[in-house]
């Protein structure tokens, strides 16, 4: 899918630098056909407030798949719903799953859509 694509809705540059990487090659690969699109940077406003950010939300044939980028260097484990990330200088930094944050997005977004 190219950039001057009508399936490609990017609503708002992002201002990362890796995030703008992964929204390129999630675009080259996407098919430039029906019932293929896709909305990049977003926000929206679900019925219980706030307004949550969508990093990427694609239309497929097999429905709307709402999409986190995750660009991490290293290795990545889990322990009890923390995420360890080993930096390659062998530090670690520590943070939730973030499925768990991406998840409830993802009902929110239904809640609008249904």
């Amino acid at each position: 899918m190219d950039e001057q694509s009508s399936r490609w809705h990017e609503i708002t540059q992002s201002a990362f630098k890796h995030e703008r990487a992964a929204l390129r090659h999630v675009r080259e690969l996407l098919p430039d056909r029906h019932p293929y699109a896709a909305w990049a940077n977003f926000t929206f406003t679900p019925k219980e407030g706030g307004q949550p950010e969508a990093d990427l939300l694609v239309a497929t044939p097999s429905g709307l798949h709402l999409i986190e980028i995750k660009s991490l260097k290293g290795r990545l484990t889990n322990h009890f719903g923390t995420w360890v990330r080993h930096r390659p200088n062998g530090t670690t930094w520590t943070f939730d799953n973030p499925l768990g944050a991406a998840g409830l997005k993802a009902k929110k977004l239904k809640s609008l859509l249904v």
